[in-house]
């Protein structure tokens, strides 16, 4: 009771500093969310898109840059373009146009645009989420399941885990972007492969994590089949013969996944998304992860009962990381072609190589 009284009284007492210090304040004008800009933005390029494409770059408001195709120039998203088309046969004038919603300037169109071209990269974080799932599920399971260590306590491999998800990053800035600063591009060939390396390496630290995944799903299927093995041959004998440690390379594994797709997926993004959108960057690459690992919750119950069972021993989680293994083979195969696409695209963005690309 005494303490509610004192928790109740210095939440009293600061929401009165608070409130006392309103004067001084500084409260800025609301601004508007970019993320309520790309609605409109949707919305005013669906209303208009029984219109013909633009003609001449004049055809377009505010059109800043000069060009007739606005970039990035990706096929399926060019009918966006009409949001900022303007309409000559309105009596409107084009600021009234604007202000009913029907007309943004290029630069807002270019930046709706430029979000939408990363769906494709999204499309292949869902299987990475399921891996990641398992970090917080099956792995715990599967540490109580083995005889403790005094030292590898689960706390311990998720502290491991988290130091590698954070080192992960300082080691490759160092090592990895170092050796590519100072490699020798006219040995590269083809060419495209000389503008992956040199101005899209979070892609390649993606494409580097999506493989570990694999590995990371292998390692722990073979674990969990040993401890099976031992299940079936010795039962549930005190001590079992296989302690915690075993556990140390799938969380060390996890750990080197996650750091090495987050920092690649935060790098890629901030290159391709305009300066409004930048504190974006965790909500929507978060948020397309999230869609895996709640996908894990319904492969896990669609497998209820086959795999599944009431207890550990009696499932069959070896066979659910071969799944997961699997997957995300297909996955690396279906990240590559758009990781290929995007070093493509990039090479030929102006018609012609970067120039600072060795030809």
């Amino acid at each position: 009771m005494m303490t509610s009284a004192i928790s109740f009284s210095v939440m009293t007492l600061a929401c009165l500093t608070f409130a006392l210090g309103k004067s001084s304040y500084y409260p800025d004008k609301p601004t508007g969310s970019p993320l309520i800009v790309i609605h409109r933005v949707l919305k005013a390029a669906f209303v208009k898109r029984h219109l013909q494409h633009a003609r001449e770059p004049n055809d377009y408001y505010l059109n800043d840059s000069g060009g007739l195709l606005l970039l990035p120039d990706i096929g399926i998203i060019r009918w966006l373009d009409k949001a900022a088309l303007l309409e000559t046969s309105e009596s409107l004038s084009a600021e009234e146009q604007e202000q009913n919603g029907r007309l943004f300037p290029v630069r807002d169109v270019q930046r709706v645009k430029q979000l939408l071209a990363l769906l494709p990269m999204w499309t292949a974080l869902p299987i990475h989420g399921l891996v990641l799932a398992t970090g917080t599920t099956f792995f715990v399971v599967q540490s109580e399941s083995l005889d403790p260590d005094p030292v590898l306590s689960i706390n311990v491999l998720f502290l491991l885990q988290g130091f590698v998800t954070v080192i992960v990053t300082y080691v490759h800035d160092f090592f990895v972007s170092g050796w590519i600063k100072k490699l020798p591009m006219h040995h590269v060939r083809p060419i495209w492969i000389q503008k992956l390396l040199k101005h899209r390496v979070g892609l390649v630290r993606i494409a580097i994590g999506i493989a570990c995944s694999i590995i990371c799903c292998m390692v722990s299927m073979l674990v969990e089949t040993r401890r099976l093995n031992l299940i079936k041959t010795r039962g549930d004998a005190e001590p079992f013969p296989m302690s915690t440690v075993w556990l140390v390379p799938q969380f060390f594994l996890r750990g080197l996944v996650e750091g090495l797709v987050a920092d690649g997926l935060a790098d890629f993004y901030n290159i391709h998304v305009d300066e409004s959108l930048e504190h974006y960057e965790s909500p929507f690459n978060e948020s397309a992860i999230g869609v895996g690992k709640f996908l894990s919750a319904a492969l896990v119950l669609t497998l209820s009962g086959s795999w599944f069972h009431d207890t550990l021993n009696t499932s069959h989680l070896d066979k659910y990381y071969m799944l997961l293994g699997i997957l995300s083979s297909v996955n690396l195969c279906f990240y590559l072609l758009v990781m290929y696409a995007h070093a493509w695209k990039a090479l030929h963005a102006n018609g012609s190589p970067d120039p600072e690309v060795s030809t």
